[in-house]
Formats: C-alpha cells, structure tokens, sequence
C-alpha cells in the first residue's frame, strides 16, 4: 500500500456486501431519532464493521501472502 493511498476500509467502492450492509445499517439508526439507546446502537455497528473489515483486510493479506495462512487465525 502507498503511504498517500486511502486505507480500503473507508473506500466505498471498495466495500464488502456486508460492509455496506452495516454503513447503511448506521445510517438507518442514525436516522431513527436521538436517544441515548440508538447511539449506543450505532456504536455497536461501527465495531462490527471494524471487525468486519479487520477480516475482510486479513482475507486481502492471506491471498496476497499465501504461506502467511495461520497469521491472524484464532
């Protein structure tokens, strides 16, 4: 990755279905009103999203590296 290049996780052409799913998730909930419940909501989302896309970018480095398979696996 170049040092000026945007990280893919906050590219939205670059997304996973299920990224995108989640932003418009945050999206709805944010929409939904303001209360202390919703926001702990959109909290939520945005660490499963991170989590998500710390799986998505892991997939990305194994197919990059293949002999790096067991990094990362739990």
């Amino acid at each position: 990755m170049e040092v000026n290049e945007f990280p893919r996780r906050i590219r939205i052409e670059l997304l996973t279905p299920a990224e995108a799913a989640i932003r418009a998730a945050v999206d709805a909930v944010e929409a939904a009103g303001c209360h202390e419940l919703l926001t702990e909501a959109v909290i939520l989302l945005q660490q499963a999203r991170e989590k998500v896309a710390d799986y998505v970018d892991a997939q990305i480095l194994i197919t990059a590296n293949p002999s790096d398979r067991t990094r990362g696996e739990r």
